[in-house]
């Protein structure tokens, strides 16, 4: 799993800016067609895409415009490998994390991610299970382990952004692994 994951990395990575945008926009107007206007998805937790993931500038501002809650993920102790959602606006300060990533200011206020209605999330391969690869930390997982209960709780609704090139026949998923509810590419939405 480790080569694919290299493998697709690299081939984000070398798409162009204008490209990244452009993918993003699509993937935009398919979120826009089907979930921006469910009156239960008033608290978003997003991401902000680096290494070539699909970009999410266009749906943090339709989010903004529709009068939802963005929350972005901050890493809360790096011990335990925690995530927390924090607030976000567009403009607001952020700061980088030890992966390069930008996050929310360690005093911005947090939501339980159980209170979260869905979350848009990164990954590097999925398959037709809604079984999904990451960047192989696990924050995700371990993040939204209480979704594994059974039975499963409602929400959050947890949704990948991807390229529909990375997609495979099969991820060999563990049982700690928590799975997608869908994911949306450039070609449209897959629910699972």
């Amino acid at each position: 799993m480790d080569k694919y994951r290299q493998q697709i990395i690299a081939q984000r990575q070398a798409l162009s800016e204008q490209q990244k945008h452009q993918f993003g926009k699509v993937v935009c107007d398919h979120w826009l067609s089907t979930y921006a206007n469910m009156p239960q998805s008033l608290h978003i937790g997003c991401y902000l895409a680096v290494r070539g993931e699909v970009s999410t500038n266009s749906i943090i501002e339709q989010l903004i415009a529709l009068k939802h809650h963005c929350y972005l993920p901050r890493l809360a102790d790096q011990v335990s490998n925690s995530m927390v959602f924090a607030s976000y606006t567009p403009g607001d300060k952020l700061v980088q994390n030890d992966y390069h990533i930008f996050e929310p200011l360690p005093h911005t206020p947090v939501i339980h991610p159980a209170e979260l209605d869905m979350v848009l999330v990164p990954l590097v391969l999925f398959d037709a299970n809604g079984h999904r690869v990451g960047m192989g930390c696990g924050y995700y997982d371990r993040t939204f382990c209480f979704l594994q209960q059974i039975p499963r709780a409602k929400k959050p609704v947890l949704i990948g952004l991807a390229y529909s090139w990375q997609e495979i026949e099969k991820i060999m998923a563990d049982p700690w692994d928590v799975s997608l509810d869908g994911v949306i590419t450039e070609l449209g939405i897959k629910r699972f």
